[in-house]
């Protein structure tokens, strides 16, 4: 019993698997397949190219720092009555030591042109996507 078993693996260790390449099992596929894997390999290309274009536009600019893409990129300058971001734990230690929230007042405002600015940039991306090839920034970002 045990000697077929061996037998048996051996017989199909010797068995014609033909070419297990991928340049082999495209070869051997359907048509359709073919053409799946065609168009799934143009579609990746495609793909990158877009990414790769976004990435070397991206590296074209002096700082990724939100204030400096809110000022050149979507042209909104921060205004004076919120406090740079680097100030924000120490007025946050100086209110938990003395209990005195009115210089948190900038802070809040802070967090919330934040978030304006990612609202702004996530639609300024998003209409950079709708175009990827075509849209041109003001900035000289092209």
């Amino acid at each position: 019993m045990e000697q077929s078993i061996v037998d048996s693996v051996a017989l199909a260790g010797t068995a014609e698997m033909g070419d297990l390449t991928i340049w082999g099992l495209f070869l051997r596929a359907h048509w359709v397949v073919k053409i799946v894997m065609i168009m799934l390999f143009f579609a990746s290309v495609w793909t990158w190219a877009i990414i790769l274009d976004k990435m070397w536009r991206l590296r074209r600019l002096e700082s990724r720092a939100l204030k400096y893409i809110e000022e050149n990129v979507l042209q909104a300058p921060r205004s004076v009555e919120e406090g740079p971001g680097y100030e924000i734990p120490y007025l946050y230690f100086d209110y938990l030591r003395t209990g005195d929230a009115r210089p948190l007042k900038g802070v809040f405002y802070h967090n919330a042109m934040d978030v304006v600015a990612m609202a702004a940039l996530l639609s300024h991306t998003a209409k950079m996507l709708a175009d990827p090839f075509h849209e041109a920034l003001s900035t000289g970002w092209t």
